[in-house]
């Protein structure tokens, strides 16, 4: 087993050209492929957060129309991981315009607790980080916003006996993130 942080597209190229068995993560529009299967196989929160001394923590009123001039670290637009910038719209929100796009969770961690910026990330990302208080959720959160997370696999080809195994432990593992109104877990033909 290798893990490997890639981009979307990287890991897409990587099982269509059969270096790579399955891939796990975030993969909100693989529709374009037609040789990849995405299962979806958990949703997760989306959490506004911040550095512990950044001067929105003392505004106790905050929403997200109130943040449109602020500094944000967002996915590249486009990307398959644009859902924060999506949901922000959704909510009534300007597209910021003071942007930094970053696709890397590290570069994202380390420049949210080096400078003023806000992001959008998954709660697993950030939870040692809030636990620590080393990062803050705002008040002005995504709430009940979930980003899918599944396993990518080559359609048509079935997984030989360690990949089928690890499979099925991310199914058990990942299906207790699902919430009641999700979807029972298939693979969706895209």
């Amino acid at each position: 087993m290798r893990l490997l942080s890639e981009t979307s597209e990287e890991i897409i190229d990587g099982l269509i050209e059969g270096r790579t068995d399955l891939a796990i993560g975030y993969f909100d529009d693989v529709s374009r492929n037609t040789e990849i299967d995405f299962e979806v196989i958990g949703k997760e929160a989306l959490y506004t957060v911040v550095r512990k001394d950044h001067p929105l923590c003392r505004q106790p009123h905050l929403n997200l129309a109130g943040l449109e001039r602020a500094s944000w670290i967002l996915p590249t637009y486009g990307s398959s991981h644009c859902q924060p910038i999506e949901y922000l719209v959704q909510c009534g929100m300007r597209p910021p315009t003071n942007i930094v796009e970053s696709n890397s969770v590290t570069a994202t961690l380390s420049l949210l607790l080096n400078s003023e910026a806000i992001a959008i990330l998954p709660e697993s990302v950030v939870r040692s980080y809030l636990r620590t208080n080393l990062l803050v959720r705002l008040s002005a959160s995504t709430g009940e916003s979930l980003a899918a997370f599944g396993i990518l696999s080559r359609r048509g080809e079935t997984q030989g006996p360690i990949g089928a195994e690890f499979s099925e432990l991310l199914r058990h593992f990942g299906g207790s993130c699902l919430t009641d109104s999700t979807a029972p877990k298939s693979v969706v033909r895209l």
